[in-house]
């Protein structure tokens, strides 16, 4: 069945018009704008506006210090195994080089002294 366009249907609410959603009222309902005379509802906003400003500034700061905190201790580390990397490469070549001298000295003595 085609569609005319100059037909309208009136099931087809328009943009203008307020609809009524099953189970949340009227359909008119707008949330209350606070009244500027009453320091009631000021004080409820702004408290509202506070509450909501410091978990989104926590939750950026947690964000920014749980970065600067793996960034810093991903360096301390790094750094800590280039140290014992050095002090055990040091460690190691002291230890070849005594028992590479001690090898010598052993042949050397064997040398020296016949059997």
């Amino acid at each position: 069945m085609p569609i005319d366009p100059h037909t309208s249907d009136d099931s087809i609410p328009t943009l203008t018009e307020i609809v009524q959603v099953p189970g949340t009222g009227t359909g008119n309902e707008l949330p209350k704008a606070p009244d500027a005379d009453d320091p009631t509802d000021m004080e409820a906003l702004r408290q509202r506006i506070q509450a909501a400003v410091s978990t989104e500034v926590l939750r950026q700061l947690d964000l920014a210090i749980d970065i600067r905190f793996r960034a810093d201790l991903q360096r301390a580390l790094q750094d800590a195994v280039d140290d014992a990397c050095d002090a055990l490469h040091q460690q190691l070549s002291k230890e070849l080089k005594d028992a590479v001298t001690r090898a010598v000295a052993e042949a050397m003595s064997r040398v020296r002294s016949p059997l």
